[in-house]
């Protein structure tokens, strides 16, 4: 039998393995559902920080602009919390969820600068102490 994608020959394992390998297997599922690579997460990814970078892709601080260094920054701080409660995984699974349930409030793109300086006020306004701050930063790493 040949590889559905490479059209390399091999001995399928079983009767339905249309694929010779898991990296062919991968690459096809891509080839037949082109939404889901990398161009269509990019975009997405651009059209949700756009909305939350009150119509720019940019930090709404410093207005940074390079997409690698952009992110969702939850305005009230409930990030874990609500990752736990909704269950996504990665960066791609909020701007998902952001997507599906029409931008709801609470969020705003931030450069990551900018993110370590609002969870640094944020601790400091809570009055965490020197040591507490330490351990936070660790974990936040």
């Amino acid at each position: 039998m040949n590889c559905a994608f490479c059209d390399k020959e091999f001995e399928p394992v079983n009767s339905w393995q249309r694929y010779c390998s898991l990296s062919c297997r991968v690459k096809g599922f891509y080839k037949q559902h082109p939404k889901y690579g990398r161009k269509y997460r990019d975009l997405r990814k651009i059209e949700v920080l756009t909305h939350y970078g009150n119509g720019k892709c940019a930090c709404v601080i410093c207005g940074e602009s390079r997409l690698a260094c952009l992110s969702i920054d939850h305005i009230i701080g409930n990030g874990m919390a609500e990752k736990r409660k909704y269950g996504y995984k990665s960066g791609q699974g909020i701007y998902r969820w952001l997507k599906r349930n029409g931008y709801p409030v609470g969020y705003q793109t931030l450069c990551m600068n900018c993110q370590w300086v609002s969870v640094l006020l944020t601790v400091k306004r809570v009055g965490v102490g020197t040591e507490q701050l330490t351990d936070l930063s660790c974990r936040l790493t």
